[in-house]
């Protein structure tokens, strides 16, 4: 499974990871109670949000990494204060508030 790989790769680097968030739901390819468009749905900030009550966050203090201009959007909608982009595109597809990245490594100088 891609999570506990993910879980496992992090670790293994000295990074604890708390907990995995997503959205079951999706408007169109959802099934039954599963079918709408909820808040937890990017670009939409509902996981973000979760995660801010849940660990008493403070999003502004935050950075995300995201790799879609969606994780970008839900980030600056949520008040993430540093939002990067993963991208090898160059354009930031006119996304303000956020940094382009190529790669993992160049996040460590805004941390």
């Amino acid at each position: 499974m891609l999570t506990t790989w993910m879980l496992d790769r992090f670790e293994s680097e000295g990074v604890e990871i708390k907990k995995v968030f997503f959205s079951p739901y999706h408007p169109v390819h959802g099934v039954g109670l599963y079918k709408k468009d909820d808040i937890s749905r990017k670009p939409r900030p509902g996981m973000l949000l979760a995660a801010k009550s849940e660990f008493d966050l403070d999003l502004s203090e935050s950075v995300l990494v995201g790799d879609k201009a969606s994780d970008i959007k839900a980030g600056i909608s949520a008040g993430i204060g540093t939002n990067l982009y993963l991208s090898n595109d160059v354009d930031n597809l006119g996304l303000g508030n956020c940094h382009h990245i190529s790669h993992v490594e160049q996040a460590k100088s805004y941390l």
